[in-house]
């Protein structure tokens, strides 16, 4: 592809892995090639990363980058319990390459980018031959990524994902989220239908897999964080059966080798995910996205 031919796109090599660098009238954003990974979105609006990345975050082209938003797919969590394979699936630790580029224009300046990207291989733990995906961000005053998987077969193939993104916070033990009041399974202690409490804090690690309240083929749901003195960050997304909710906290941080120890204090995951099990129809698709931005007060 030539990039010659566009004025918001450059290739850059970040800490030794190759990105995408974007910057238009409207923000600025690195997208990773190695996992399709989207690593910042820094809208003009308030000229701050509000996605978050870990200090300690491997760079090494083999291990998935800690932060932004991951790609988890063709499942979400553990595929089978004691099998050796991924968590969270395989393509956020494969290369994944550029296949198109679109530019939309005001005047002289540019002010959205949109990048499609795909997997350059499938992994042999692919659960179909059939089962492909493709991945779709786009740039401007917000950010929208969306994950098309596609069966290109004659049956039916039954997938879980998420879009497993990291938000900047101010303080975690200050930041509260609206949105999210539907019942959830914790699985921090392994409970299935506990009521959240509202306003929605975080006091202690918490990993929670809320259902969604209406139908997300046909409604989008907004979930909003307050923390940043002068803005919030709104959150949409549709195609999903739950949200994902998680902080790893005080003793989880210090056992991870890829977040620093006090890491969780600006960080908190809304994930838009399907983790009950999504069927892609023969010969059809299937569509999961979400969307953010800054909303200054």
């Amino acid at each position: 592809m030539n990039f010659t031919d566009y004025k918001s796109v450059s290739v850059i090599t970040y800490k030794n892995t190759p990105c995408i660098q974007i910057k238009n009238a409207n923000a600025e954003a690195l997208l990773s090639l190695f996992g399709g990974h989207l690593l910042s979105f820094t809208p003009t609006s308030v000229n701050e990363n509000i996605l978050w990345l870990s200090e300690e975050a491997i760079f090494d082209e083999k291990t998935a980058i800690r932060g932004g938003v991951p790609i988890c797919w063709p499942w979400f969590a553990n595929l089978r319990s004691g099998d050796d394979i991924p968590a969270h699936g395989f393509v956020r630790s494969q290369a994944w390459q550029l296949i198109a580029i679109e530019e939309k224009s005001d005047a002289a300046e540019i002010t959205e980018t949109t990048l499609t990207l795909q997997p350059e291989t499938l992994s042999l733990y692919n659960t179909s031959a059939h089962l492909t995906v493709r991945l779709v961000v786009t740039i401007s005053k917000d950010c929208k990524i969306s994950l098309i998987s596609s069966n290109t077969g004659n049956t039916p193939i039954s997938i879980t994902q998420a879009l497993h993104s990291y938000f900047n916070v101010k303080d975690i033990t200050t930041a509260q989220i609206d949105g999210v009041t539907s019942n959830y399974y914790d699985k921090v202690v392994d409970t299935h239908g506990n009521t959240p409490s509202l306003p929605y804090k975080f006091e202690s690690e918490t990993d929670r897999i809320h259902v969604a309240e209406v139908d997300t083929s046909t409604n989008s749901q907004t979930v909003t964080i307050r923390s940043h003195n002068n803005f919030d960050i709104n959150i949409g997304q549709s195609g999903h059966d739950s949200i994902i909710v998680w902080n790893p906290y005080i003793d989880k941080s210090k056992s991870m080798k890829d977040m620093a120890d006090n890491g969780y204090e600006t960080m908190l995951c809304i994930e838009a995910g399907n983790t009950e099990g999504t069927i892609v129809d023969a010969h059809s698709s299937v569509e999961i996205s979400q969307w953010f931005s800054a909303k200054t007060r």
